[in-house]
């Protein structure tokens, strides 16, 4: 009896009839059809391809695997094959399996010893026969096996008549798990499509809502400072609360200079672009934090790549995105840590590539997908508006860049910005 991955199948003996051994290879084909359409999953496929080829032709073997990467098979999947040897197995360009793909039909080497073709099997200890089956769909070669048998093995025409067939059943079923997986990867980038937008959305609705309190409490606070400076100039530099009222007039220009960068950021606004290269915007930048820089004894690494081309950005602007990264990487890394300031091309002509990284503590991945959301802050209360990130993510924005994070707690963080390039 022939047992193919656990199903008992009847073998075809002397007496039986045609039609009795046709019957025997349609139900093998039957249970072969529903074993390969159990599973989407690529990697466990491979594994029953391998067991079901090896089953049709009743034989114990170790086994390799290849699927079609482009234009060139790859090996994916080993069973019972030393590592060095599958190693070179997969750069050797006319192993059998490839042979097979090549030529569409499965090839049979009774004895490795005597065959060119299949000489480098001679390497595994006890091998004599070799086959190489092509996995073919559609009259399209989408991968190949090799089969390692430690006896002489010639296979009957019907195993043979079989195995082609088996064989293209196992290449649709690669092309189905293939295909689900690029269905997979499409759905996950849709999936972040969609959230983006969503973050879009709010930020648009929290923008609108910034704009109006700040344009309410905009009047009343103009009126608090006014009164302020007239109450402090009639009592003079020496009268009873001048330091109160210096208080008052210094809190409250604040409170408005707040109020005015929370217009500026919430509500679409002209920029001034011109030509500048991105590393000495940094460098600026530089130089206004060396104290924070200093005090915490960072080590400043610069990056700067001569190919990298200027960026047409506004540089105000840009100067306060890189202020509030910068900033950041200062305040989450430890003293003695590492800020390492990167200025290269991009894979897109149309950007040129910033990065600033840090050693620091890194951010958690559940708070990943909200650090460019306003008010949100992972710092401890008090210490932080929750704002900085969100006015970063508003200028790369409006400049029609891009901006992401990579982070991993205990290890440091990374922002990647993509900023227009200067046209040449």
């Amino acid at each position: 009896m022939l047992s193919l991955r656990g199903h008992i199948l009847p073998e075809s003996v002397g007496g039986q009839t045609d039609s009795d051994t046709t019957f025997d290879s349609f139900a093998a084909l039957t249970v072969v059809a529903k074993m390969v359409c159990s599973t989407l999953a690529l990697e466990p496929l491979l594994q029953l391809i391998a067991d079901i080829v090896a089953d049709i032709l009743e034989v114990s073997a170790a086994k390799a695997l290849f699927l079609r990467d482009t234009d060139e098979l790859v090996l994916k999947f080993t069973r019972e094959l030393p590592e060095d040897f599958a190693a070179r197995l997969g750069l050797r360009k006319e192993a059998l399996g490839r042979i097979a793909a090549h030529q569409k039909k499965a090839i049979f080497v009774e004895r490795v010893a005597d065959d060119p073709r299949a000489s480098y099997a001679k390497e595994l200890e006890g091998v004599v026969s070799c086959i190489g089956v092509p996995l073919c769909a559609k009259e399209k070669s989408v991968g190949a096996m090799e089969l390692y048998i430690r006896r002489s093995f010639v296979p009957s025409a019907e195993q043979v008549e079989v195995l082609e067939t088996v064989a293209s059943l196992c290449a649709m079923a690669v092309e189905n798990a293939r295909l689900y997986e690029s269905l997979k990867e499409s759905y996950e980038t849709l999936k972040n499509t969609q959230a983006q937008l969503i973050q879009k959305e709010k930020l648009a609705s929290i923008g609108q809502l910034i704009a109006g309190i700040a344009h309410e409490l905009k009047n009343p606070l103009t009126s608090v400072i006014s009164y302020a400076q007239l109450l402090a100039d009639s009592a003079g530099e020496k009268g009873e609360a001048i330091d109160e009222l210096r208080a008052i007039e210094t809190n409250a220009k604040r409170c408005r200079d707040l109020i005015d960068n929370l217009l500026h950021y919430s509500r679409p606004s002209s920029l001034k672009l011109e030509i500048h290269p991105v590393s000495e915007i940094l460098e600026g930048v530089i130089k206004l934090l060396s104290y924070e820089l200093k005090s915490r004894n960072l080590e400043l690494v610069h990056q700067y790549s001569g190919d990298a081309p200027d960026a047409l950005v506004d540089y105000q602007q840009i100067m306060q995105v890189f202020v509030n990264l910068i900033m950041n990487a200062v305040q989450a890394t430890d003293k003695g840590g590492r800020i390492t300031l990167a200025v290269e091309p991009s894979t897109d002509p149309e950007f040129v590539t910033v990065r600033i990284s840090d050693t620091g503590c890194g951010i958690s991945e559940e708070n990943l997908s909200r650090l460019f959301e306003p008010f949100f802050t992972t710092k401890e209360k008090g210490k932080g508006t929750g704002l900085g990130l969100y006015i970063v993510y508003s200028i790369i924005n409006r400049h029609r860049g891009m901006i992401s994070v990579e982070s991993k707690l205990g290890a440091g963080t990374t922002f990647t910005m993509n900023l227009p390039a200067a046209k040449v």
